[in-house]
């Protein structure tokens, strides 16, 4: 098998299909909006401008509590960012979609993913250097896995 080979999930077009439950109400409901953020989902800004509320954006948002996650570019950024976010429940290492983790245990699934980041990074390092990143749909898989990767590590970590 390609070592590249990481399932037939696509982390692009199927990262919606996997949102955690909300922590505050345990809706397993929640779903991505594209709609104008609060300031407070705007992140990384430390001087939040009103012109900047405009924008529609990417969010997860619990119906039942109207929780809601960061603001992002991208439908599977959203996700990604409700899903290690204190807002949502976090899932069991047996029951991550991605990566074949599930048939692992604590150790094999660690080793795992250090490899398939390590491989991701690099990847997208290449694309950089070649200067053939904008508006290419590899890329953005590429982009997509390693934030998937990075959000596993931090499942493994916190799994029993």
């Amino acid at each position: 098998m390609n070592p590249r080979f990481y399932g037939l999930f696509d982390p692009v077009s199927e990262s919606i299909e996997h949102i955690a439950p909300c922590a505050q109400c345990q809706n397993n409901k929640a779903t991505c909006v594209f709609d104008i953020p609060k300031t407070c989902q705007l992140p990384g800004l430390v001087d939040k401008q009103q012109q900047q509320l405009y924008r529609r954006a990417y969010f997860i948002e619990c119906p039942n509590c109207h929780s809601r996650g960061l603001a992002s570019k991208k439908q599977w950024q959203a996700v990604i960012e409700w899903n290690k976010s204190p807002k949502a429940l976090k899932i069991a290492l047996d029951q991550f979609p991605l990566f074949g983790l599930s048939e692992l245990n604590k150790a094999q699934a660690k080793d795992k993913l250090q490899q398939i980041r390590s491989d991701l990074e690099q990847r997208k390092k290449e694309r950089l250097n070649q200067g053939n990143r904008l508006h290419n749909s590899h890329y953005e898989k590429i982009r997509a896995f390693l934030a998937w990767s990075i959000y596993a590590q931090t499942v493994v970590k916190l799994s029993k």
